[in-house]
């Protein structure tokens, strides 16, 4: 469960499936579910300014990744031919 105020509604939205929103006015709890839809969450992540940050990190990790990946390869292929 996250708490924060509506500013930061909009960027968490983008990454999440389910936005559940909690309003209380004394005994009166108000519960407003929202379920953002793939377009939705594209809309919301267009003017994100964290976006470009995410989607270099995310390039960065999947490149170290395929690293890893061709090198067990490559040592895979020497432990063969031996």
């Amino acid at each position: 469960m996250l708490g924060f105020s509506s500013q930061p509604t909009a960027l968490m939205a983008a990454t999440m499936d389910t936005v559940i929103n909690v309003c209380r006015d004394g005994a009166i709890v108000d519960l407003d579910v929202e379920f953002p839809t793939h377009k939705g969450k594209k809309l919301l992540d267009s003017d994100n300014p964290y976006r470009e940050a995410r989607e270099a990190r995310e390039a960065r990790l999947a490149a170290e990744e395929a690293a890893e990946v061709l090198a067990a390869n490559a040592e895979e292929a020497v432990e063969a031919t031996l």
